[in-house]
């Protein structure tokens, strides 16, 4: 597995954007996210254009930390445009992605019930993220049992994720890993609105071979395998899903 570089410039650093990094912010209409299941409550008005609590924007470089571990973030984020991991740092420097949050995902649900961070953030991509006072997003989840409720359908979704990828990393192979994770990247894309079997796929082979167990050689071996297949193909950032059904078999699914 790879190492995380820590020579990353912070964009946030406990919870507020570095120097320059708030931008003007725009109203949510034009946010692929704001029809979501939680920010789609978040906003009010004739136009559903006005946050119901406090909402500012930053922007964030790619390759940028936006939370470490171990800081106490006065705001939380919700990413708008990009995508971002989370990951850990084992005592050697070796790295394992917990996570990857794409537009439309909170960057960390557990920030509402806990306070500080035990996993750190980076941006994969350039990123636009609309940040909300911590307190007031958990008051205004409190108060508004609608928005209790979507919020917990988020964190369980988040939950079956997590448990899926253990049985991941503890019994399926290498071939089932990476089939699994591009199917699962293809529906979180389709419950934010990207439908179609071509999409965004900013992720490295170490990036992959992190969030899998894997190592990056592995990685390219089982991809090459995929493309000769007929099954995908990987080129400029995106990837295309050519055969679904052939994925899904070699996923361990079994579904037409």
């Amino acid at each position: 597995m790879s190492t995380a570089s820590s020579t990353h410039k912070p964009v946030m650093h406990d919870g507020r954007p570095a120097s320059g990094a708030t931008v003007p912010e725009t109203d949510c209409r034009g946010c692929p996210s704001s029809g979501g299941e939680f920010c789609s409550r978040l906003t009010h008005g004739p136009d559903g254009c006005q946050p119901k609590i406090g909402k500012r924007e930053t922007t964030a470089r790619s390759r940028q930390i936006l939370y470490r571990s171990g800081e106490t973030p006065r705001e939380i984020g919700i990413i708008r445009e990009g995508i971002a991991f989370q990951y850990v740092l084992v005592p050697d420097g070796r790295r394992q992605i917990l996570s990857f949050c794409l537009p439309g995902d909170f960057l960390s649900t557990s920030l509402v019930t806990k306070g500080s961070m035990h996993f750190s953030i980076q941006a994969l991509t350039p990123m636009r993220l609309c940040l909300f006072d911590r307190e007031a997003t958990v008051a205004f989840i409190r108060d508004n049992p609608e928005s209790a409720t979507a919020f917990t359908r988020i964190c369980m979704r988040e939950k079956e994720r997590l448990e899926a990828r253990i049985v991941d990393l503890g019994r399926r192979t290498a071939e089932e890993r990476i089939s699994r994770f591009i199917i699962d990247l293809m529906r979180r894309m389709e419950q934010h609105g990207h439908a179609g079997t071509r999409l965004p796929f900013p992720m490295k082979q170490k990036h992959i071979a992190d969030a899998l167990g894997l190592t990056q050689v592995h990685v390219s071996r089982v991809i090459g395998r995929l493309r000769a297949a007929g099954l995908i193909e990987v080129s400029g950032g995106m990837i295309e899903i050519f055969d679904l059904k052939g994925l899904r078999e070699l996923a361990g699914e079994r579904r037409g």
